[in-house]
């Protein structure tokens, strides 16, 4: 059991009250989040499924080791692609979204040889830096 389901236990007592309760808690602190329907989320993840997505539920095999030591770690990942790139080493590469192009070339450089070498680069896909570090691996 991670960290957040014992405060969602504790506090709420089940994991369903801990979602009703988050648009309140966001209104207190002054934001507008709102958890997704049950039912739209269904509908999100078999759009997901047709396109080939996996998904890891923490605790689950494939779930990559070096994310079960974080407190915060995801519960799900949605995996697009090698599944067996989650168990290599991996290194995340992040810099300015609107990176000059010789900073992207560099980091391309970079990345291709480390990846020559065996590393894997995670980020969350945005455009400039990381993503010239995912073209180079």
């Amino acid at each position: 059991m991670d960290l957040s389901q014992v405060v969602s236990l504790y506090l709420y007592s089940n994991t369903k009250k801990a979602i009703e309760a988050i648009p309140e808690l966001s209104r207190r602190r002054g934001g507008k989040v709102q958890p997704a329907s049950e039912a739209s989320a269904q509908r999100e993840y078999e759009k997901l499924a047709q396109i080939g997505r996996h998904f890891i539920a923490c605790g689950s095999d494939g779930y990559p080791e070096h994310l079960k030591s974080f407190d915060d770690s995801p519960f799900i990942l949605s995996c697009l692609g090698h599944m067996h790139l989650l168990k290599k080493p991996t290194l995340s590469i992040i810099g300015a979204r609107n990176a000059s192009l010789k900073s992207c070339k560099y980091t391309e450089r970079i990345s291709s040889e480390l990846g020559e070498q065996g590393y894997v680069v995670i980020s969350g896909m945005a455009r400039g830096i990381d993503r010239s570090a995912h073209q180079g691996a």
